[in-house]
């Protein structure tokens, strides 16, 4: 699956990083990073496969279904241990 420019957008919006962020771990240049976000015009297939890596091992999976369209999720990243707790059991005592 080809991921899109506004999978690119919103996979860096739930890491939080900017675009120098993900030029700087992917060693992809900005201006590639920037113009593919812009114009959705694809960089090439080494590029996008780095990008894509970059961005799956900080935990974003990306979407791409017939019944809920594209989009993203994020996940656990690699090598991050599952604390084991559920979201409702989340409070400040347990703020690690």
């Amino acid at each position: 699956m080809a991921i899109s420019a506004p999978q690119m957008r919103a996979a860096r919006g739930l890491l939080n990083w900017s675009v120098e962020d993900l030029a700087s771990r992917s060693r992809v240049e900005i201006t590639q990073i920037s113009a593919f976000e812009a114009t959705g015009d694809y960089p090439g297939t080494e590029i996008m496969a780095s990008l894509r890596s970059t961005l799956e091992s900080a935990g974003v999976a990306f979407i791409d279904s017939d019944q809920l369209g594209s989009g993203v999720r994020f996940l656990q990243p690699a090598g991050v241990a599952d604390v084991g707790l559920r979201p409702d059991q989340l409070n400040s005592s347990n703020d690690g």
